[in-house]
């Protein structure tokens, strides 16, 4: 066995300049499919309670992706200070853009293999707030680090998550997501070539050895 890192589609990551937000608000950004496996109506269901909770906290979420949960989700009622926009499909450089102008991740599923996503906001200087059924999750976030592992079916995680986001002055957030850049810098498409070619150098080493011991 050998490890093989999954790495993110480069043409989806924002590698310019991190943007100075807002402090006042929170921008949180979700890209995945509208279904049930990804968790998006128990993650809405979390963020009106956020929400509801902490009035002083402006959130603004964007959801990028299509599915048979739009119309649904669309019809819910929110809190004044729960924005949401609902930007359905979108193109690599729409997504690319989207990570430019949002400071949170918010990867709500119910269960990913891995969850690309993940390393594109990481790549992108997103901190992230995922749930812990995806290994993307659990492998790469570090608590209050480069974002926050969270249970869906914890009421009161994403709110403590989301909390100590927006606690963080404007300094302490850009410190924030240059670490979740950083924890993810190893992880391109490059490197996950090179663990393949180098076992495939290390199997016909040992194949060539085996062959001269062999004469």
């Amino acid at each position: 066995l050998a490890p093989f890192h999954y790495a993110a589609d480069p043409t989806k990551i924002y590698k310019g300049n991190l943007l100075n937000q807002s402090a006042d608000r929170v921008r949180v950004l979700t890209v995945g499919q509208l279904i049930n496996r990804k968790g998006v109506r128990e993650g809405l269901a979390n963020m009106i309670d956020v929400a509801r909770q902490s009035s002083g906290v402006l959130i603004e979420w964007t959801l990028i992706g299509g599915g048979p949960l739009l119309a649904e989700l669309q019809a819910t009622a929110t809190p004044d200070n729960l924005i949401v926009d609902w930007r359905g499909n979108c193109d690599a450089e729409q997504i690319r853009e989207a990570y430019r102008d949002h400071e949170v991740m918010f990867f709500p599923t119910r269960g990913d293999e891995w969850g690309l996503v993940v390393d594109e906001a990481l790549h992108s200087g997103l901190a992230v707030i995922g749930n812990e059924r995806a290994q993307a999750v659990t492998t790469l976030i570090r608590d209050d680090e480069n974002g926050w592992q969270y249970e869906i079916d914890d009421a009161d995680s994403l709110g403590n998550a989301l909390n100590a986001f927006a606690k963080l002055n404007a300094d302490d957030r850009l410190e924030m997501r240059k670490q979740a850049r950083l924890s993810v810098a190893d992880r391109t498409p490059e490197a996950s070539a090179d663990q393949i070619t180098n076992l495939i150098d290390e199997l016909l080493a040992e194949r060539q050895s085996d062959d001269s011991n062999h004469r």
